[in-house]
């Protein structure tokens, strides 16, 4: 008979239970930033959708055509948020559309309770019959992330131009 000796059954169950944590351990920190990831995605979008439902008034004030390729859009902003910036829809008369973002911080905020005139460049304003202003707003969350959204429920839109 041999004369073998194992690991003792307290010390199997303490290196077991060790593997397992650690295990765990791994696994949690691998899989951890795919749900908070989505978490913070969704927090983002919840509080610019709020923002914008709650806080966003526009109203385009008039659409001149200023030029050949130039349209002058006067946006009144009636709601108490902030405006960070606008994407442009122009329609054309044949259906098709031409967009353009502006969204200078230094030049294209609109603040609250204010208007102010853009001007939005496109190949022959003559042809053009309707002009959309969609807004855009951003939010800060309570980590201090900064969530922007364009409002696609609060855009405004004309067909008279002067």
């Amino acid at each position: 008979m041999r004369n073998k000796k194992g690991i003792s059954p307290l010390i199997a169950t303490v290196l077991l239970i060790g593997f397992t944590v650690v295990l765990a351990a791994l696994i949690f920190r691998w899989i951890g930033p795919l749900v908070t990831g989505p978490q913070k995605d969704i927090t983002c979008n919840y509080l610019v959708t709020v923002a914008c439902s709650n806080k966003v008034d526009l109203a385009i004030i008039s659409a001149t055509n200023v030029s050949g390729t130039d349209i002058e859009i006067n946006i009144e902003n009636k709601g108490s948020k902030q405006i960070d910036g606008f994407v442009f829809k122009l329609t054309d008369n044949i259906g098709d559309i031409t967009s353009q973002i502006l969204n200078d911080p230094a030049t294209d905020i609109l603040d609250p309770y204010s208007n102010k005139r853009y001007i939005v460049t496109v190949a022959n304003t003559l042809l053009i019959t309707k002009v959309e202003a969609i807004p855009q707003v951003s939010e800060t969350d309570t980590e201090g992330t900064l969530c922007k959204k364009d409002c696609v429920e609060k855009s405004v839109s004309t067909t008279t131009f002067q």
